[in-house]
């Protein structure tokens, strides 16, 4: 698992949905929603993808003590706004 910070929101697929025989969604998908600046693990795939399209970094140990026990670091209110990465 990786420490990372989102630079803009992302929505991260923690389980997949399921479909039935006929198309018809029988399991919603679970999906996390994490703000700019906020600190959470992720598999290294994960990252590597988020890493690769410039929405995600690793975190520092200065990211870890500035943040607030939520995981939520100080935010610039001229933050980027929202990004969504597929899951293949």
């Amino acid at each position: 698992m990786v420490k990372a910070v989102a630079l803009n929101t992302l929505h991260v697929c923690v389980e997949a949905g399921v479909k039935n025989e006929n198309g018809k969604v029988v399991k919603p998908a679970k999906i996390n929603v994490v703000g700019p600046g906020k600190i959470f693990d992720i598999d290294e795939e994960g990252f590597a993808e988020f890493e690769a399209a410039g929405v995600a970094r690793r975190a520092t140990k200065k990211d870890v003590a500035a943040a607030d026990p939520d995981g939520q670091t100080p935010v610039e209110p001229s933050a980027p706004g929202e990004t969504d990465i597929k899951k293949k």
